[in-house]
């Protein structure tokens, strides 16, 4: 919409948002000003410079930017001190401090390995439901047992490391 936008009403000016944590390649255009078709030459090409309708450019793959049209001459959404606080912003975990872009890579890490432990015990109990064979049942039982310790210290993980960045739970996958 904000390309048809911008084509209907022969725009050429926009702006990109921004956020704490964003990854490097982002951090460096996120909050501009850019020339969409490239005919304001006072700002920077849009395309070329955000990778925008590329899988790691602006709405690529988990990325969290967006933009829309912009007055030239008007003050931009972000200021550049807010920016760079942004894009400077370290959080401390277990006594070693991170950029928010490593401490979210983490974060992922630690629900990626969530999800995985609870498709494992979702398969686990499916089995045991399924099987007739008691000793098969008891060993599924006994590994399903011993998957949920697991799933409990991936928890208990996760939560301290939320409660130590601050940062807040995301279970479902997520763009950047």
């Amino acid at each position: 919409m904000q390309i048809q936008q911008l084509d209907d009403m022969m725009w050429d000016v926009v702006d990109v948002t921004a956020h704490m944590g964003a990854r490097p390649e982002h951090a460096q255009w996120q909050g501009g000003r850019f020339s969409y078709k490239g005919r304001n030459k006072k700002y920077p090409d849009f395309i070329e410079t955000t990778g925008y309708g590329s899988v790691d450019g602006l709405l690529g793959a988990w990325c969290r930017h967006n933009f829309y049209p912009a007055i030239d001459g008007t003050p931009r959404a972000y200021s550049q001190e807010q920016i760079d606080k942004w894009n400077s912003h370290k959080v401390t975990y277990n006594g070693v401090e991170y950029s928010d872009r490593e401490a979210l890579d983490i974060q992922r890490a630690k629900e990626r390995g969530l999800r995985a432990t609870k498709r494992e015990l979702v398969a686990l109990d499916e089995a045991i439901k399924a099987t007739k064979d008691e000793a098969l049942k008891k060993e599924l039982s006994d590994d399903f047992g011993r998957i949920s310790v697991k799933l409990a210290k991936q928890e208990g993980s996760l939560n301290d490391f939320l409660e130590q960045t601050g940062f807040k739970k995301r279970l479902q996958p997520f763009s950047d």
